[in-house]
This record gives C-alpha cells, sequence and structure tokens, in this order.
C-alpha cells in the first residue's frame, strides 16, 4: 500500500469516527501495530489514540488482565494464521472482533 492510499483511508476512517459514538482501531496483525486510532474522546480504558500508536498492540496485551494474556496470544496468533491462508483479494471479507477484560490507567479492572 502507498503513502496516497493510506491517506486516503485514514481520512475515510477519520470521517467515520466523527460520526460513530465508539472508537475503533485498526491492527496491522503481521506488523503488530495499530495502522489507525480513532480520534473519538471515547478511549479503551483512558489509554489515548496517542497511547495505542505509540505502544501498538503490546499496550493490548500490558492491560489485559493477566489470566487472559495467554487467551489474546492466542487469538493473535489464529487470526494470523487465519489470515495467512488467505488469498490477497479475498483479506478484505473478513473482519476479527474480540472481548477482553482490561486495566485501565488507575489498574482498575473493566469488563
Amino acid at each position: 500500500m502507498d503513502s496516497l492510499q493510506k491517506f486516503s483511508i485514514v481520512n475515510l476512517l477519520s470521517a467515520f469516527s466523527r460520526v460513530l459514538i465508539f472508537p475503533f482501531y485498526i491492527l496491522d496483525w503481521k506488523n503488530k501495530e495499530i495502522l489507525y486510532a480513532t480520534g473519538n474522546p471515547y478511549f479503551i480504558g483512558e489509554y489515548t489514540a496517542d497511547d495505542l500508536k505509540s505502544e501498538g498492540l503490546d499496550l493490548l496485551f500490558r492491560i489485559c488482565k493477566p489470566e487472559e494474556s495467554g487467551f489474546l496470544r492466542k487469538i493473535f496468533v489464529e487470526t494470523a494464521g487465519f489470515f495467512s491462508r488467505l488469498e490477497d483479494e479475498n483479506k478484505s471479507d473478513y473482519v476479527a472482533s474480540f472481548n477482553y477484560s482490561i486495566r485501565i490507567k488507575d489498574d482498575f479492572m473493566l469488563r
């Protein structure tokens, strides 16, 4: 994907984030980074979009319940495996979504 395509996608996602109530994030499974974090004022566990962009997927593992980190890692491995077996033209037909407990900044657990 070239820089013009990325710029166009970010602009489109920014438009979506202005009309959606909840934040959303686009993850790059291969490089383990956050490609897009919504500018929505509602954040995951009080972590801002900049927090997510700077720490990437490591933040998701750091803020999860310790007993759920193995499950979360397995989700990422299985999802990456699933997408790696798909033809490139079919990958956009699928979405991975999951829920897990997180620790907010003051160390309180949310579900």
